[in-house]
């Protein structure tokens, strides 16, 4: 998505076009991926649905005006690259922000669990254990459970 989306900048002819396309559909491929990881977040309880749900919803907010700064500034040349340049940072730094605010509100979710977590590691001197299908399987398998 990046490169496409490198090379539509870079290129001054019609062909930019196709790459901003492909650059679209490599987004929704990566949208369709976070979309499908909402039952796997329901599995672990309505505090995880919730941040995913508000993570999900800055991403899907974002992503979905990236393409349009890029029509009305590199595309059509509608707008200045001065205020192209300055709503993409606009775009970028409220991204980041967004994901902040949430990760920041997921503090209460993991801090609830760290004594139970502690309470886990005391019990096994030799550290937490990990089982089931590890990283490829079963949402990560135990290994998100322990840490």
């Amino acid at each position: 998505r990046v490169l496409c989306g490198l090379a539509s900048s870079a290129i001054t002819t019609a062909s930019r076009w196709l790459f901003w396309l492909m650059g679209i559909m490599f987004a929704m491929v990566g949208l369709f991926e976070i979309a499908s990881l909402k039952q796997a977040a329901m599995r672990k309880g309505k505090h995880v649905t919730r941040v995913y749900k508000s993570m999900a919803r800055i991403t899907f907010a974002a992503w979905a005006v990236y393409p349009f700064l890029w029509i009305l500034g590199l595309g059509a040349k509608i707008v200045a690259s001065d205020l192209d340049i300055i709503g993409m940072a606009v775009v970028d730094v409220l991204l980041v922000v967004g994901f902040g605010l949430s990760l920041a509100g997921a503090t209460n979710v993991l801090s609830s669990n760290a004594s139970h977590e502690t309470r886990g590691l005391a019990d096994n001197s030799s550290g937490p254990s990990f089982s089931g299908a590890g990283l490829m399987g079963d949402d990560l398998g135990d290994l998100e459970d322990n840490l």
